[in-house]
Formats: structure tokens, C-alpha cells, sequence
């Protein structure tokens, strides 16, 4: 199936709202995706921004190339939620099982709506490729994410063990407690 000729565009927006419930519930319903996942308060919001940004770019872009400026939106979408989760202490295939864990309620909708079985297995098909490419960048974004977060933690770590420590004399429990150890910043 050519890109132009996916449907996916409209039927995302046709059955937004039917098909975010059911995404949330299967979220909901899915350990992979957490053990907390389904107490994220942003979850049906970032659940619905990825929705529409799929929908548009799909609208606008190529369904085989989610490289493309027209997924710019998306990509942009999947880093932020793949860094909140990462300092959230999500794992990377945690964050990716949030973007697969679309295909189920979306292939429940695409089998209900296209009636031609040759049509439907060209929709899935493109559809699969694209929810992997798209979870494959999101594993690479909570990777980078994870590795600043170490990095930032180790940082801070050495500018801690570098502070005097109170309770010697009284110029170091000053220094701890107006330099740059005592600042609160950390």
C-alpha cells in the first residue's frame, strides 16, 4: 500500500474519542507498560497528543518515514514523555510499550471499519511499521534521557562529596553552610 492511500489519518480523527478510551483501557489493563502507568495523572493527555500528532503527520507526511519534518510534532511529543518517564523511573521498554500498546485498539477499529481483507492487511501493515518506528525512537530518546539523568546524578554526587562537612571547625560548617554546598540548589 502506498502512504497516500492509508486511511489511518481519518480514521484517527473519525474515532479520536472511541479509540483514546479504549487505548487507555488497554493501557490500563497492561503491565508492561509499568507498574505505576496507569496512576500517571498526564497519561490520557499525552495519550491524545500522540493521537493527534499521529494523525496529522500521517495526514501530511509518509507513514514509512517518521523522519520526516512532518513528524517533527511526534517525535518532539515522544522525547518529552520518554524524559519525564525516564526520570519517572521507567524503563526504556516501558516508555516504547506505551506507543505499542496502541496497536491493539487501533487494529480492533482498522478490522471493524475496512471490510476488504486485502485493504486491511495493507492498513495494518503500514500501521505496524509505523508504531515500531516510533517506539524505536522512543527507546532511543528514554536511553539518552536515562544517561543525562546519570549523568546529572553523578555530577551532584561529586559536588557533594567535595563539601566540607559541619561538625569540625567552625569555618568549615560556615563554608557547608553559605557556599556553594550550602545553597540549596541540589
Amino acid at each position: 500500500m502506498h502512504p497516500a492511500t492509508s486511511r489511518l489519518p481519518s480514521i484517527i480523527q473519525q474515532h479520536e474519542s472511541e479509540l483514546l478510551e479504549a487505548w487507555l483501557a488497554h493501557q490500563r489493563s497492561t503491565a508492561a507498560l509499568g507498574a505505576d502507568a496507569s496512576a500517571d495523572p498526564d497519561m490520557r493527555a499525552r495519550s491524545h497528543d500522540l493521537l493527534v500528532a499521529i494523525a496529522d503527520a500521517a495526514g501530511n507526511g509518509s507513514l514509512g518515514d517518521t523522519r520526516g519534518a512532518a513528524w517533527q510534532p511526534a517525535r518532539t511529543l515522544l522525547t518529552e514523555i520518554s524524559t519525564a518517564r525516564a526520570e519517572a523511573g521507567y524503563t526504556a521498554t516501558e516508555t516504547a510499550m506505551f506507543v505499542l500498546s496502541l496497536k491493539q485498539p487501533l487494529f480492533g477499529l482498522l478490522k471493524r471499519i475496512i471490510p476488504d481483507a486485502q485493504q486491511l492487511v495493507d492498513e495494518i501493515w503500514g500501521t505496524t511499521t509505523l508504531l515500531e518506528s516510533l517506539a524505536l525512537h522512543t527507546t532511543e530518546a528514554s536511553v539518552l534521557a536515562r544517561e543525562h539523568l546519570i549523568a546529572r546524578q553523578h555530577e551532584d554526587m561529586l559536588e557533594l562529596s567535595q563539601c566540607p562537612h559541619p561538625g569540625g571547625d567552625g569555618d568549615a560548617a560556615a563554608a557547608h553552610r553559605g557556599g556553594r554546598c550550602g545553597s540549596g540548589d541540589h
